[in-house]
């Protein structure tokens, strides 16, 4: 390459690095929390931001239930009632909460999820699927949000306590449990093959239930092989459609590694390509490699800042992208059961106590791999977690990971 091209270069490659690192991904990334560049703000204000959002999307669920027909909307779920083999039934979990920071705030998290997963059902006409609410307050009628969208959607929920007594903060763990394992005793009365618990802070993203059929068919149920689909021989039980985006970053796990040097690899040959197309001179093989270098330093860079959360939503463009990987023993706020596997997870559970040092999540996966089964996590996620205040704990988590 001659001279006066290479410089040329240089100075093209220079203008680059310094338009993205300090320019352009600034500016977009400023406000995403999982970004090297996200600017933190305080937690006071960013919590009244988080809750001002809530109390938003809040209204806009209250919104849309004033605009349903309370007849229609219950005759509609009634209809997946009547199949005697359904393939897939949906329980929402959810007891009462209220945050002790902001007294006159009541999180609406049940109202927005029960809202999307009722239009979503109803955009894709699907009357095979059952949605029901599954009140697993002590005392029901204490749970008046669950109360008041029982005019919508099918509900169930606990016999009335008559002695009523708040629970320590040193049980809270146990009595999920239990809360858990009444919903899992529920959702085995309407036989469907599949049962999927949610909890009441997790809200499906659009294409849940577009994508549900195919992603069991061809990436759970069966596996594609050399362009075949072969039945899936793995003994597995469970899968995860939720994984914290605090935890998907980069890290020192070897497939991440991986991962990360086949993306730096590959966009930096991406952009090798294009710089030959623009500069077609002869390139010595030391200019062509220190150039090949340059542009996988950037994309390795600029993969690194954005950060893995926000690139692995490129990947919900098509069902096909979506990846399929041993599950994590965290978390459970959306979880798909094989409904005949209930029972002995339900058994377990009541034959062991939960704590902060062994949490539900926990027990039910060290369970499955006591028994050698298997739980799949989907990535990227098919749920939002929105539970800025958690039914477990008094305070507000941190409410950067809810400004994105």
């Amino acid at each position: 390459m001659k001279r006066a091209q290479f410089r040329t270069l240089l100075y093209v490659v220079v203008f680059m690095y310094l338009m993205t690192f300090c320019v352009v991904l600034p500016i977009a990334c400023w406000n995403l929390p999982f970004s090297r560049y996200y600017f933190h703000h305080k937690r006071t204000e960013s919590l009244e931001r988080a809750v001002a959002k809530d109390v938003a999307k809040g209204q806009a669920a209250d919104n849309y239930f004033l605009q349903l027909n309370q007849i229609e909307s219950l005759a509609f779920h009634a209809e997946a009632l009547q199949s005697s083999s359904p393939k897939y039934a949906i329980g929402i979990i959810t007891v009462k909460r209220q945050s002790s920071e902001f007294e006159t705030y009541h999180p609406r998290y049940l109202s927005r999820v029960v809202a999307e997963f009722d239009r979503l059902l109803k955009i894709s006409h699907r009357k095979d699927i059952i949605l029901f609410i599954c009140n697993a307050q002590t005392d029901p009628n204490d749970h008046q949000e669950a109360q008041n969208l029982t005019k919508y959607v099918t509900s169930v929920g606990k016999i009335k306590n008559v002695r009523k007594e708040r629970t320590p903060y040193s049980k809270i763990r146990e009595q999920e449990k239990k809360d858990y394992v009444f919903c899992m005793n529920e959702i085995q009365k309407f036989n469907a093959e599949y049962s999927i618990l949610v909890q009441d802070d997790a809200v499906p993203y659009p294409q849940f239930i577009s994508r549900i059929d195919r992603l069991m068919e061809t990436r759970i149920e069966n596996k594609i092989t050399r362009g075949q689909i072969q039945p899936n021989l793995e003994k597995w039980v469970a899968v995860k459609f939720y994984f914290p985006e605090k935890w998907q970053g980069f890290g020192n796990e070897r497939p991440l590694i991986i991962e990360f040097i086949a993306g730096a690899l590959f966009g930096g040959g991406v952009l090798y390509g294009l710089c030959r197309l623009f500069f077609n001179s002869y390139i010595s093989f030391s200019q062509s490699a220190a150039i090949f270098i340059v542009f996988c330093t950037y994309c390795g860079l600029a993969m690194f800042i954005i950060g893995r959360p926000y690139l692995m939503m490129l990947r919900s463009f098509s069902v096909d992208l979506h990846g399929i990987r041993g599950a994590p023993e965290c978390c459970i706020p959306a979880v798909l059961y094989k409904t005949n596997a209930l029972p002995d997870i339900q058994q377990h559970l009541k034959m062991v106590t939960c704590t902060v040092k062994n949490p539900l999540d926990v027990a039910i996966s060290r369970f499955f791999q006591s028994r050698n089964e298997k739980q799949y996590l989907v990535m990227p996620n098919l749920f939002n977690h929105i539970g800025l205040f958690s039914s477990l704990h008094p305070k507000a988590k941190s409410p950067h990971e809810f400004m994105g």
